[in-house]
């Protein structure tokens, strides 16, 4: 039995790699800021498509007095966004 390798790409057939560790997911509910959550990102050496995973046990959510510091303090390049649109059923729940 193999052990695990990590994320597989379905085209090229390789195990993705570690490529940048420590970003942040941010994620959005109505275009605005929700929570944010550490992860990893991981990309495919033959295509180089990449994947987000290795997520954090604990986010950090909107209602944290440390919310809006630690979303102004981390630069651009380490955030991932993740949008999340609310349906209309779920807007009257």
């Amino acid at each position: 039995m193999s052990k695990f390798l990590g994320p597989i790409c379905v085209k090229c057939h390789m195990p993705y790699r570690p490529h940048r560790n420590g970003v942040l997911v941010v994620e959005y509910v109505n275009d605005k800021p929700y929570s944010l959550t550490g992860a990893d990102i991981w990309k495919c050496p033959m295509c180089g498509h990449e994947v987000v995973c290795g997520f954090a046990e604990k986010s950090l959510e909107h209602w944290d007095e440390r919310f809006d510091s630690v979303l102004a303090t981390t630069p651009d390049s380490l955030k991932v966004p993740c949008y999340h649109r609310l349906s209309e059923a779920e807007k009257e729940a």
